[in-house]
């Protein structure tokens, strides 16, 4: 190869070689701009101890209307954007759809069970048992999909004018591993005689799931402008 050849060849290669490492220097970049505004990635998920946890909890009354005694962990939600901070507000609208990202601290081939429940149904002032909104067991590690759906995903439903509702997640870790749950399969379909009056303490008992794993919560109530966002009083239940 004369030297004019080898000068082009060896110029066309640096060009493409050029070429790539910015191509690659892109792709890295946007790759660690998109994923900084995944709910995973964001840093806006609750860091708490268990004691500052169970100070929350019995602060909301979710001990003991909800479980008798505090959980170590937190459940890390987020809906899109909107992340579950133990009671901060979310809308209807925000909600209506499953969470896009749910985890919590788990253990190698161990199951869990999620419940999300609504303590102040009908009314916070009138209380008849646990609304369920969510029900999965038999979930390995935080892999949703692979679990057993007892209660099909369902938003938030606060009837107009019954104030503030809480929100509740609760994980339990399946002492006996993988297990039969004797229940029916509620479709996403808000079934009051079929969600209503449900126990998340009793349901553990039954079903012998020890003490909760992990915990978070929301608040909401009744609206009817999806873009309402509007700071609600702490309510006094």
């Amino acid at each position: 190869m004369c030297i004019t050849k080898r000068r082009r060849f060896i110029w066309a290669l640096f060009q493409n070689i050029e070429s790539n490492v910015l191509f690659f220097s892109c792709s890295l970049f946007l790759t660690s701009v998109l994923s900084s505004k995944s709910p995973e990635n964001c840093g806006e998920h609750p860091e708490k101890t268990p004691e500052e946890i169970k100070d929350i909890l019995k602060h909301w009354k979710i001990i003991p209307d909800v479980i008798p005694k505090s959980a170590p962990g937190i459940v890390k939600v987020a809906y899109g954007e909107k992340i579950v901070n133990f009671g901060n507000n979310l809308t209807k609208t925000e909600t209506w759809n499953p969470p896009t990202y749910v985890h919590w601290e788990t253990e190698p081939e161990c199951f869990y069970c999620l419940i999300m429940a609504d303590p102040d149904f009908p009314d916070a002032s009138f209380k008849s048992g646990q609304w369920q909104h969510w029900k999965v067991g038999n979930i390995p590690g935080t892999d949703l999909a692979k679990g057993q759906s007892m209660s099909d995903y369902i938003g938030v439903q606060a009837p107009q004018g019954t104030g503030m509702h809480r929100y509740v997640f609760v994980v339990y870790k399946q002492l006996n591993g993988l297990m039969k749950f004797d229940e029916f399969h509620l479709i996403n379909f808000p079934t009051d005689d079929l969600r209503a009056n449900f126990s998340t303490a009793e349901f553990a008992e039954q079903y012998n799931l020890g003490d909760p794993l992990a915990v978070n919560f929301f608040m909401s109530q009744w609206d009817d402008y999806p873009e309402f966002r509007g700071a609600i009083p702490e309510p006094n239940f």
